[in-house]
């Protein structure tokens, strides 16, 4: 008889993110996304990250298979996540990558879309500007005394 199943493995403390497969006496890793986590994305900012896999045999492709991404993102298939967020929230979705040989590995992510820093909105940038040009004048003019 053969046994075939999945387990977790652990190894020095550290679990791996998925399942490997035993079929027939063959060990088959299971695929795993990279990153972990995503970096946060500015609302009206370009954001550009892309995603890899592990485990599996190439090429993967890439797709979101639950959630939705922020308005303004799309994810290529080739796991590029791009695009220009224009609302501010936090979004949770899952991208499966699936490889040449059909199986698949998937990992949810939460991607936080924030907006500028409040202190630049509301022509408060050219009053920062003013202060900082009139520091500068003054460093310069004690400078040359």
């Amino acid at each position: 008889a053969v046994w075939t199943g999945t387990e977790m493995l652990v190894w020095s403390g550290f679990q791996q993110d998925a399942p490997n497969t035993y079929t027939g006496g063959r060990y088959v890793p299971g695929i795993v996304l990279i990153p972990r986590v995503l970096p946060d994305g500015v609302q009206g900012m370009a954001y550009s990250q892309p995603l890899s896999a592990s485990g599996g045999t190439g090429p993967y492709s890439f797709a979101v298979t639950a959630g939705s991404l922020p308005t303004g993102l799309t994810l290529s298939g080739a796991g590029l996540l791009s695009g220009i967020p224009d609302a501010v929230g936090t979004y949770s979705f899952t991208v499966t990558a699936t490889d040449a040989t059909s199986r698949t590995g998937g990992r949810t992510y939460t991607l936080v879309t924030v907006d500028l820093d409040p202190i630049f909105k509301d022509g408060q940038v050219a009053a920062r500007e003013t202060r900082l040009v009139s520091f500068m004048r003054l460093l310069l003019v004690r400078r040359r005394l």
